[in-house]
């Protein structure tokens, strides 16, 4: 995946120094990551355009028999499951090229807790890749921006959950989304990370020697 695709060099760059700074005065981890999509959605592209594409079918069917000539009325009647069928796969096939080119347009056969139940998953997956479960206080902070679904979504370790709690992390989420919506990724990441700064200032200050137990680099998945 291109980064200028996504975050401009220059974006990346502040969001990685910006980490670094937050972190030269608390003990906790953060790391960035950001993907295009957080599922491919491939049963919802093929359900629905076996749906439409049988729909579709029925239609051609039903109605352009009698407004052609003799020859195709007939052919109709006497190979009508051939005719069906050849329907149906260009349609399907009509339908499928379209969610390949045009993926928002799953979005409109999806349900929020659909979208929730795939970010949370692409989260947890990035956050045991890149083990963030292994810091020494349990500090290990993901900001997943995930394109597709316009959301920004926060996992974070237990030593973290402790002291913020699941409602605080999707309090933070929620604010950020804000700037994702408005095509700005830039100050939704940074937005996100300011919100942190604070609490793990507070709540987890720097060690005598502070290691950098994480990257500070921007994840592209």
């Amino acid at each position: 995946m291109k980064k200028e695709r996504i975050l401009s060099e220059d974006s990346v760059l502040k969001i990685e120094e910006k980490i670094r700074d937050v972190e030269k005065t608390t003990s906790g981890e953060i790391v960035v990551a950001v993907t295009p999509a957080s599922s491919r959605y491939l049963d919802i592209g093929i359900s629905v355009s076996a749906f439409l594409s049988v729909f579709s079918a029925y239609i051609c069917a039903r109605f352009i028999p009698g407004s052609i000539n003799e020859f195709i009325t007939s052919l109709y009647s006497n190979y009508l499951p051939e005719v069906m069928l050849s329907f149906f796969l260009i349609f399907f096939f009509v339908f499928n090229l379209l969610f390949f080119l045009f993926p928002s347009l799953k979005f409109l056969f999806l349900s929020n807790g659909r979208k929730e139940a795939e970010i949370h998953k692409k989260a947890e997956q990035i956050f045991y890749q890149n083990h963030l479960d292994r810091t020494l206080d349990k500090t290990g902070i993901l900001i997943l921006l995930s394109l597709l679904e316009k959301k920004i979504y926060i996992l974070a370790d237990e030593g973290i959950i402790s002291k913020i709690g699941i409602d605080g992390l999707k309090k933070y989420a929620k604010t950020a989304a804000i700037s994702i919506k408005k095509k700005n990724a830039e100050n939704g990441i940074l937005e996100t990370i300011e919100s942190f700064e604070k609490i793990l200032k507070e709540e987890f200050p720097p060690k005598k020697n502070n290691p950098n137990e994480l990257s500070d680099r921007v994840i592209f998945q």
